[in-house]
């Protein structure tokens, strides 16, 4: 057998370069033996760790899943503004028989008029964003018949054309029904303001009719007490009677005060602000009430008295 010279073999690059070749030929060697046979039965096929492809794939199915769940709520909501269109096409039919009633009683109607016009181009407005809803939605570009995605970028251009148009829908309605309710409190601030005035009249004549009950009593205490008569009790409760009209007599010129230039009001009897014309009625009411209330209070308490002392005499008498 050949014996490497003991010269070579303690030379260090000599057995350095030797070291390197038996390496190559063992890495050789073990290139050329065949792999393994897999075990019987088991799948060829490796399984493939969870990575960015399978994250990827279940991003795009939450996003399809969610553009699906996203068509079918704007579907509704169209829905929905369908009815809400239907309930202000109503609303305007039954402001518009109201007007006929009212000009057939030979009332003003102008106001009101104007604030169903109003309201009616806002509608018409808002129809045109529920349209162009509708036009996308019925259209449906980016899904299929059952409401399926076929294309995420043509779907959600939909969506958004949708929600656009339906966002604009529900912002023009909302401030048609604030002005029109507006425009309707102020026509029925107007007809308080002409029932309060028609209400002077009322109360005068309940201040009148006191004052004649006042004269009867009277009447009754210097014909008794000419008689000789105790009416002590009497002329007592006449004067409480007659303290109490003086008080709604206040109530009731502080009524007439401001009837007479209501704030909130212009001199055509028209609201110019409401706030400061509700104030006014409100006030009005009150002082009308307290007129009402003192009176028949006072008149029931003097009534009261009157009896007494008419069942006083009748027993001296027997």
């Amino acid at each position: 057998m050949w014996r490497p010279s003991p010269r070579l073999g303690n030379n260090p690059r000599v057995r350095s370069a030797l070291l390197a070749g038996v390496a190559a030929c063992v890495l050789l060697a073990v290139s050329l033996v065949p792999a393994a046979a897999a075990p019987s039965g088991a799948d060829p096929t490796p399984t493939p760790k969870a990575g960015i492809a399978g994250r990827v794939a279940k991003q795009i199915l939450n996003d399809t899943q969610r553009l699906e769940r996203l068509l079918q709520r704007e579907r509704k909501e169209l829905e929905a503004a369908q009815g809400s269109l239907a309930r202000a096409d109503d609303l305007a039919q039954r402001v518009r028989a109201r007007i006929e009633t009212m000009k057939s009683r030979g009332q003003d109607t102008s106001a009101l008029e104007a604030a169903l016009a109003d309201f009616q181009k806002s509608v018409d407005s808002a129809r045109e964003s529920y349209n162009t809803a509708k036009s996308a939605l019925d259209g449906h570009a980016g899904f299929d018949d059952a409401g399926k995605v076929t294309d995420p970028t043509a779907a959600a251009a939909t969506l958004d054309a949708a929600r656009a148009s339906l966002q604009q829908f529900h912002q023009t309605m909302v401030q048609a029904r604030r002005a029109f309710r507006q425009g309707l409190g102020e026509q029925s601030l107007e007809r308080r303001l002409i029932r309060e005035r028609d209400r002077l009249t009322v109360e005068q004549r309940r201040l009148d009719r006191a004052g004649k009950l006042a004269e009867e009593a009277q009447g009754v205490i210097d014909k008794q007490k000419a008689a000789g008569k105790d009416t002590s009790k009497l002329e007592t409760a006449l004067a409480d009677f007659k303290a109490a009209i003086a008080t709604a007599q206040g109530s009731y010129d502080a009524a007439k005060s401001a009837l007479a230039s209501p704030e909130g009001f212009d001199a055509n009897g028209n609201v110019t602000d409401p706030a400061k014309a509700r104030e006014t009625l409100t006030t009005v009411a009150k002082d009308f009430q307290q007129v009402n209330q003192t009176l028949r209070n006072a008149e029931r308490d003097l009534r009261q008295a009157m009896k007494e002392f008419r069942a006083s005499l009748a027993s001296a008498k027997s």
